[in-house]
C-alpha cells in the first residue's frame, strides 16, 4: 500500500501545472482494516499545503462495497520545480 500512496500521492500533486514531482522525503502509512483479494478499493488524495519547496498530501483508501476507510497515507514530498528555474534562466539571458 506504501507504493500505492507515493504514486496516487505523485499524480495528485503533478495536477498542477507549475509542479514537476519531487522527491518523497516523508511516506507514512496508517492500515485501519483489511482489503481482500478480490476487493475493489476506491482512492482519493488531497494536496495540503504545496510551497516553494515541500508539499504535503493526503491519500485515502476506502473499500468500495462499503466505503469503510482500509488505509491512510500522508506524502511528503521536495518539490524541485524545473519549469520556474528554467524560465528564471530565460529572463537572465
Amino acid at each position: 500500500m506504501a507504493t500505492i500512496v507515493d504514486v496516487i500521492g505523485t499524480a495528485a500533486l503533478i495536477t498542477d501545472e507549475s509542479v514537476a514531482g519531487g522527491v518523497t522525503t516523508e511516506l507514512n502509512l496508517s492500515c485501519y482494516r483489511p482489503i481482500k483479494p478480490g476487493d475493489i478499493a476506491s482512492l482519493s488524495a488531497e494536496t495540503l499545503q504545496a510551497g516553494k519547496t515541500l508539499a504535503s498530501i493526503r491519500v485515502s483508501i476506502h473499500r468500495k462495497s462499503d466505503g469503510k476507510l482500509v488505509a491512510e497515507g500522508r506524502h511528503g514530498k521536495y518539490v524541485a520545480n524545473p519549469f520556474e528555474k528554467a524560465r528564471a534562466l530565460e529572463a537572465k539571458l
